[in-house]
């Protein structure tokens, strides 16, 4: 059982817990103004910088992270890969990936290969020896 404490205790320790919470936030202020900088320095944002130096979120709990926006192509990826494949006749897996990021695309190819495949709009010929495959047009 906690031990009764007197009312001059209680305020001061409330005093003193508030002073510790405006140092923690001078803290976080002068963290945030170093990684400012850094993330400038490197020509990145830095990651968890609030504006406005409202630290409250640390008492609320986990900030909400970010949602991936989906990134919008005039081609469509299928049409993408199918045209490269066209281009090259019998591209690798590895040149298709290289393709797709130079489109500025996210992630790899290789749902839009299984799709083409399995539609069998795109023939998959195993490498020997190696990983990869070759496409070609079906």
């Amino acid at each position: 059982m906690p031990r009764p404490r007197s009312p001059v205790n209680v305020v001061g320790r409330i005093e003193q817990l508030l002073r510790e919470r405006q140092e923690h936030q001078e803290a976080l202020t002068r963290i945030d103004d170093v990684l400012e900088r850094v993330g400038d320095a490197l020509g990145t944002k830095a990651p968890g910088r609030q504006r406005g130096g409202n630290h409250s979120s640390v008492a609320q709990g986990p900030a909400r992270t970010r949602r991936r926006r989906r990134s919008k192509f005039a081609v469509s990826a299928a049409e993408s890969v199918l045209a490269f494949v066209k281009e090259r006749k019998n591209p690798t897996t590895q040149e298709i990936k290289k393709h797709w990021t130079s489109d500025g695309r996210k992630g790899t190819a290789d749902n839009a290969l299984t799709l083409l495949v399995k539609d069998k709009r795109l023939k998959r010929t195993p490498l020997e020896g190696q990983r990869g495959s070759r496409y070609s047009l079906a």
